[in-house]
């Protein structure tokens, strides 16, 4: 049987001084998980358990359906009922430095700490001294999507 490796956060623990309340909370919370195992073990053995993780099963399943269904034929919305079956859109900016050095070489140090600053280049917009499409040079924008899937009390 392979032994399971502990980590030792020796470099990277702040204030690794071992207090002896630490160990006791610990040695409490390990009681609680046995605890948790026992009665996780007996529950699986009752039949409303093992309708309970089929029924989890199946709406897991009927979820990526209608993740698909999404796909093929758009979203769906009623607000009457509360269901939603909507495919949302969500895009993030980034600006690379390379760019706002290159096209805002008067302000790239302003804004340029680690990384640029989007609060400070959107006030350099906002005060007139760049324009959207300066900063749209800039831009690079990611495109994410995430599924809202709800069906309400009509449904």
């Amino acid at each position: 049987m392979t032994e399971k490796k502990t980590i030792n956060y020796t470099n990277s623990a702040v204030n690794l001084c071992n207090p002896p309340e630490l160990k006791t909370l610990l040695n409490g919370l390990a009681l609680l998980k046995h605890q948790e195992t026992a009665i996780q073990k007996e529950l699986e053995k009752m039949q409303s358990y093992i309708e309970l993780v089929a029924t989890q099963n199946a709406i897991t399943a009927s979820q990526q359906t209608i993740r698909q269904a999404i796909d093929t034929y758009g979203s769906y919305q009623d607000l009457d009922t509360g269901n939603y079956a909507i495919k949302q859109r969500k895009l993030s900016i980034t600006y690379a430095v390379s760019r706002v050095r290159e096209f805002l070489r008067t302000y790239a140090d302003a804004v340029i700490e680690e990384v640029v600053n989007k609060a400070k280049l959107e006030g350099l917009r906002k005060g007139g001294l760049v324009s959207q499409n300066d900063l749209d040079r800039c831009a690079e924008t990611t495109e994410t999507f995430a599924y809202i899937i709800k069906a309400g009390e009509g449904g």
